[in-house]
């Protein structure tokens, strides 16, 4: 019992400052976004390489030195995108054009009514996406360690392979986006062909690797035969849908 209670406490302490820290990252990933729609995606990219080495670097100083424990590890995640907002920030200041006049800070109803129809249809899936994934976490858990180490450095094989066609989507977002408001719907076009061959391409090749090469990569993050063949079987599933994913 006296356990339970210590972990529930410290699990307690990492999500009430991660949660504190909410409107930080929310900024954050708003600075990023606006950057990339003007087709900077430079900026952002060294952002979050400076917020992911300082948040390594917090993490040694804040859990283990100074003796913070889980509490330091996610006030070393906090203080990593602060870090990454303000370098985002700064180059934001830098272009003239993104900086507000006065009267844009007037509340603008039928902007706002257009971004939030916009953008509810994405936020309910991205919630449903996460609620699934805890709902599954919650099943993993109940397994047995083999499992829970399994299926969490599957996952992040998985979002290894799939971050180049993320950025493939970003990147035609900001193109279409562009092009789109232009009127230039030819090169909407020929750029929603060429992404779909560019992604179209790489997701075949990691449903082959994934289906007929499994063991290879399992063998590279366990040892232990229950967890490898659990990420095997993990590997497999995953690779038939991969490409469509």
């Amino acid at each position: 019992d006296r356990e339970s209670n210590d972990l529930m406490t410290e699990t307690l302490q990492y999500f009430g400052t991660i949660l504190a820290g909410t409107t930080i990252t929310i900024f954050n990933n708003f600075a990023m976004t606006l950057l990339r729609s003007v087709g900077n995606s430079r900026v952002p990219l060294v952002a979050m390489i400076i917020s992911a080495i300082a948040n390594v670097l917090m993490d040694l100083l804040f859990v283990f030195p100074l003796h913070m424990g889980v509490f330091g590890a996610a006030l070393a995640t906090v203080l990593a995108q602060v870090l990454s907002a303000l370098y985002c920030c700064y180059y934001i200041g830098r272009e003239k054009n993104l900086i507000p006049k006065k009267t844009d800070w007037k509340p603008q109803s039928v902007i706002i009514k257009r971004l939030t129809l916009k953008g509810l249809p994405v936020a309910v899936m991205n919630s449903v996406t996460a609620v699934g994934g805890m709902v599954l976490q919650t099943f993993v858990n109940n397994m047995g360690t083999s499992y829970v180490a399994a299926y969490a450095a599957c996952t992040k094989i998985l979002s290894l392979f799939e971050q180049p066609a993320n950025t493939v989507g970003l990147a035609l977002l900001t193109f279409v986006g562009q092009n789109y408001g232009a009127g230039k719907m030819d090169r909407v076009r020929k750029g929603y062909r060429a992404s779909l061959w560019t992604v179209g391409i790489w997701g075949l090749l990691i449903s082959f690797v994934f289906v007929c090469f499994p063991k290879a990569i399992a063998d590279i993050f366990f040892h232990e035969p229950k967890a490898v063949a659990t990420a095997v079987g993990y590997l497999v599933i995953i690779g038939f849908s991969e490409a469509f994913m």
